[in-house]
Protein backbone atom coordinates (compact mmCIF):
# COMPACT_ATOMS: atom_id res chain seq x y z
CA UNK A 1 0.00 0.00 0.00
CA UNK A 2 3.01 2.22 0.16
CA UNK A 3 3.92 4.59 -2.80
CA UNK A 4 7.49 4.35 -4.06
CA UNK A 5 8.50 7.76 -2.58
CA UNK A 6 7.42 5.57 1.28
CA UNK A 7 9.41 2.99 -0.03
CA UNK A 8 12.50 5.40 -0.21
CA UNK A 9 11.63 7.24 2.80
CA UNK A 10 12.21 3.22 4.54
CA UNK A 11 15.42 2.52 2.67
CA UNK A 12 16.90 5.82 3.60
CA UNK A 13 15.56 4.77 7.27
CA UNK A 14 16.81 1.02 7.24
CA UNK A 15 20.57 2.61 5.51
CA UNK A 16 20.49 4.94 8.71
CA UNK A 17 20.63 1.72 10.79
CA UNK A 18 16.66 1.52 11.51
CA UNK A 19 15.05 -2.16 11.02
CA UNK A 20 12.33 -2.68 8.91
CA UNK A 21 10.45 -5.42 10.13
CA UNK A 22 7.18 -7.31 9.39
CA UNK A 23 3.87 -6.53 11.02
CA UNK A 24 1.67 -8.32 8.86
CA UNK A 25 0.14 -8.19 5.46
CA UNK A 26 -2.95 -6.25 6.35
CA UNK A 27 -2.15 -5.82 9.69
CA UNK A 28 -4.44 -8.63 10.81
CA UNK A 29 -5.01 -9.95 14.58
CA UNK A 30 -3.35 -13.17 15.11
CA UNK A 31 -6.72 -14.15 17.38
CA UNK A 32 -9.02 -14.13 14.41
CA UNK A 33 -7.11 -16.81 12.33
CA UNK A 34 -6.62 -20.29 12.42
CA UNK A 35 -2.61 -20.80 12.11
CA UNK A 36 -1.99 -22.32 8.99
CA UNK A 37 -4.82 -19.18 7.73
CA UNK A 38 -2.78 -16.61 9.43
CA UNK A 39 0.58 -17.87 7.67
CA UNK A 40 -0.70 -18.13 4.40
CA UNK A 41 -2.62 -14.75 4.58
CA UNK A 42 -0.84 -12.13 6.40
CA UNK A 43 3.22 -13.63 6.91
CA UNK A 44 3.96 -14.99 3.26
CA UNK A 45 2.10 -12.19 1.18
CA UNK A 46 3.95 -9.84 3.56
CA UNK A 47 7.26 -11.59 3.06
CA UNK A 48 6.94 -11.45 -0.48
CA UNK A 49 5.86 -7.84 -0.71
CA UNK A 50 9.02 -6.66 1.72
CA UNK A 51 11.45 -8.94 -0.36
CA UNK A 52 9.92 -7.68 -3.66
CA UNK A 53 10.56 -3.89 -2.22
CA UNK A 54 14.41 -4.79 -1.21
CA UNK A 55 13.58 -5.85 2.12
CA UNK A 56 14.56 -8.90 4.30
CA UNK A 57 12.76 -8.68 7.64
CA UNK A 58 14.37 -10.67 10.57
CA UNK A 59 11.75 -9.81 13.37
CA UNK A 60 8.11 -9.81 13.42
CA UNK A 61 5.69 -7.35 15.62
CA UNK A 62 2.04 -8.93 16.09
CA UNK A 63 -0.25 -6.31 15.27
CA UNK A 64 -2.21 -5.54 18.66
CA UNK A 65 0.24 -7.86 20.73
CA UNK A 66 -1.89 -10.69 21.30
CA UNK A 67 -0.20 -14.19 20.44
CA UNK A 68 -0.51 -18.05 20.79
CA UNK A 69 1.99 -20.67 21.78
CA UNK A 70 1.27 -22.40 18.67
CA UNK A 71 1.89 -18.78 16.23
CA UNK A 72 5.04 -18.33 17.94
CA UNK A 73 6.27 -21.89 17.13
CA UNK A 74 5.31 -21.66 13.52
CA UNK A 75 6.69 -17.89 13.41
CA UNK A 76 9.93 -18.53 14.68
CA UNK A 77 10.16 -20.57 10.97
CA UNK A 78 10.22 -17.15 9.01
CA UNK A 79 12.02 -14.64 11.92
CA UNK A 80 15.27 -14.07 13.86
CA UNK A 81 12.53 -12.96 16.38
CA UNK A 82 9.02 -12.13 17.42
CA UNK A 83 7.47 -9.01 19.58
CA UNK A 84 4.64 -9.03 21.29
CA UNK A 85 2.77 -6.49 23.44
CA UNK A 86 2.76 -5.73 26.95
CA UNK A 87 0.72 -2.37 28.80
CA UNK A 88 1.25 -1.22 32.17
CA UNK A 89 -2.22 -2.66 33.02
CA UNK A 90 -0.87 -2.81 37.24
CA UNK A 91 -0.02 1.09 36.39
CA UNK A 92 3.73 0.27 38.43
CA UNK A 93 7.17 0.41 37.62
CA UNK A 94 8.02 -1.20 34.56
CA UNK A 95 10.65 -3.47 36.31
CA UNK A 96 7.78 -5.05 37.58
CA UNK A 97 7.40 -7.06 34.26
CA UNK A 98 9.66 -9.57 33.12
CA UNK A 99 8.33 -10.37 30.52
CA UNK A 100 9.43 -7.32 28.24
CA UNK A 101 13.57 -7.64 29.41
CA UNK A 102 14.94 -10.16 26.88
CA UNK A 103 18.68 -12.02 28.22
CA UNK A 104 20.62 -14.09 26.29
CA UNK A 105 18.53 -17.23 27.07
CA UNK A 106 15.49 -15.73 26.07
CA UNK A 107 15.73 -13.63 23.07
CA UNK A 108 13.71 -14.77 20.59
CA UNK A 109 10.35 -14.32 21.91
CA UNK A 110 9.66 -11.15 23.43
CA UNK A 111 7.16 -8.69 25.02
CA UNK A 112 7.55 -5.19 24.61
CA UNK A 113 6.30 -1.98 27.04
CA UNK A 114 4.34 0.27 25.17
CA UNK A 115 5.99 4.04 25.46
CA UNK A 116 3.54 6.16 23.19
CA UNK A 117 1.43 8.86 25.10
CA UNK A 118 -1.42 7.06 26.08
CA UNK A 119 0.73 4.31 28.13
CA UNK A 120 1.72 7.27 30.46
CA UNK A 121 5.44 5.44 31.23
CA UNK A 122 7.46 8.43 32.77
CA UNK A 123 11.04 8.91 32.57
CA UNK A 124 11.48 8.47 35.43
CA UNK A 125 9.46 4.91 35.00
CA UNK A 126 11.48 4.31 32.11
CA UNK A 127 14.63 4.70 34.27
CA UNK A 128 13.70 2.55 36.46
CA UNK A 129 13.23 0.01 34.09
CA UNK A 130 17.00 0.63 32.45
CA UNK A 131 18.24 -0.03 36.17
CA UNK A 132 16.73 -3.24 36.26
CA UNK A 133 17.97 -4.60 32.63
CA UNK A 134 22.07 -3.01 34.06
CA UNK A 135 21.68 -4.66 37.04
CA UNK A 136 20.81 -8.27 35.19
CA UNK A 137 22.45 -7.90 32.20
CA UNK A 138 19.18 -7.53 30.25
CA UNK A 139 17.24 -5.72 27.25
CA UNK A 140 14.52 -3.94 28.26
CA UNK A 141 12.19 -3.93 25.26
CA UNK A 142 9.96 -0.69 24.17
CA UNK A 143 7.95 0.45 21.46
CA UNK A 144 6.30 3.07 20.10
CA UNK A 145 4.16 4.40 16.70
CA UNK A 146 3.99 7.44 15.44
CA UNK A 147 6.70 10.39 16.61
CA UNK A 148 5.01 13.45 16.92
CA UNK A 149 3.59 16.50 19.34
CA UNK A 150 -0.03 16.10 19.40
CA UNK A 151 -0.34 13.73 22.61
CA UNK A 152 -2.69 11.88 20.80
CA UNK A 153 -2.98 7.95 21.21
CA UNK A 154 -0.40 5.94 20.26
CA UNK A 155 1.93 8.98 19.29
CA UNK A 156 5.00 9.77 21.34
CA UNK A 157 5.97 13.73 21.79
CA UNK A 158 9.70 14.11 20.61
CA UNK A 159 10.44 16.26 23.68
CA UNK A 160 9.67 12.73 25.75
CA UNK A 161 11.46 10.70 23.32
CA UNK A 162 14.58 13.22 23.74
CA UNK A 163 14.49 12.55 27.45
CA UNK A 164 14.10 8.84 27.43
CA UNK A 165 17.28 8.95 25.02
CA UNK A 166 18.82 11.43 28.31
CA UNK A 167 17.97 8.34 30.53
CA UNK A 168 19.99 5.78 28.07
CA UNK A 169 22.94 8.45 27.54
CA UNK A 170 23.21 9.22 31.67
CA UNK A 171 23.28 5.10 32.11
CA UNK A 172 25.84 4.41 28.27
CA UNK A 173 23.53 2.35 26.92
CA UNK A 174 22.76 1.98 23.26
CA UNK A 175 19.63 1.05 21.40
CA UNK A 176 19.22 -2.38 19.33
CA UNK A 177 17.18 -3.39 16.55
CA UNK A 178 15.10 -6.65 16.74
CA UNK A 179 18.05 -7.84 14.08
CA UNK A 180 20.52 -7.87 17.55
CA UNK A 181 18.85 -9.11 20.17
CA UNK A 182 21.19 -11.66 20.40
CA UNK A 183 24.28 -9.33 20.70
CA UNK A 184 24.24 -9.23 24.64
CA UNK A 185 28.03 -10.01 25.16
CA UNK A 186 28.42 -6.02 23.24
Amino acid sequence: MLDSSQIDKLKILASEGHEIACHGYQHKNVLEYQSEDYINQEIIPALQKMREIGFEPAAFAYPFGASTAEMDSLLLNYFKTIRKATYNISDTTIDQYPEIYANSKNYRIVNAMGIDYNYAISPENFETGIKRALKNKETLVVYAHIIDSSNEEYTIHPEYLEKLFLVCKKHRIRSVTMREMDQFEK
